[in-house]
């Protein structure tokens, strides 16, 4: 028992560094957006260091979700299979082998609930990413850019609203996006496979 609480804890502080890490890109991603939307270009004296300043700051930000997607690929890759399992494993427990309303009926319905939110809060993140990445360049097309002048001052607006046309994208394995639309494929994929379980019970 105390074997299985300890690996739960470990498990459990490994997912929320991921989490905390991930919210941190979220935090810079905002802040991004929110001093490019504040950008005068009238300011011809100070604008140049700001854009500068910016395209620093983002690539910085590019670096930080870099190394977190190297940090949390295979941990990701892990939790995606070993949670659709869980979920497809413990659904099918819970509709042919445990008594509802049973002592170990609630444990069950506990560990199904944080498996799914496990990997809930994996392609959470992962989408809020997405989304406040793509969110950048927009913020530009709210300013007064087309004060923009000399052209040099334009060269460096356009450096910015092109990369920031390439969503970041954190992904398990390197191969899946954390989404909400890849937690709808893994619960699709348990339901399948444990719909195909039960038929083969019934037989």
């Amino acid at each position: 028992m105390l074997t299985v609480t300890m690996s739960g804890m470990n498990n459990s502080g490994i997912d929320i560094v991921c989490y905390k890490l991930s919210s941190i890109v979220c935090c810079q991603l905002d802040l991004f957006v929110r001093r490019s939307a504040q950008l005068d270009y009238q300011k011809r004296n100070i604008i140049v260091p700001l854009l500068k300043s910016l395209i620093k700051h983002h690539y910085e930000i590019i670096q930080l979700a870099q190394t977190l997607n190297e940090l949390l690929s295979p941990i990701a890759l892990i939790q995606c299979v070993s949670s659709g399992l869980a979920i497809c494993f413990v659904g099918f427990q819970l509709m042919i082998a445990v008594q509802p309303g049973s002592p170990e009926f609630i444990s069950q319905v506990a560990y199904f609930g944080s498996m799914f939110s496990q990997i809930f809060f994996y392609c959470w993140y992962g989408q809020s990413i997405i989304l406040k990445s793509i969110s950048i360049s927009p913020s530009h097309y709210s300013t007064n850019w087309y004060d923009a002048y000399p052209s040099n001052i334009r060269s460096y607006l356009f450096l910015i609203m092109e990369r920031t046309k390439r969503p970041l994208i954190l992904r398990a394995g390197g191969v899946f996006p954390l989404s909400l639309s890849t937690l709808m494929s893994i619960l699709r994929s348990s339901y399948s496979y444990m719909a195909v379980l039960q038929r083969l019970n019934r037989q």
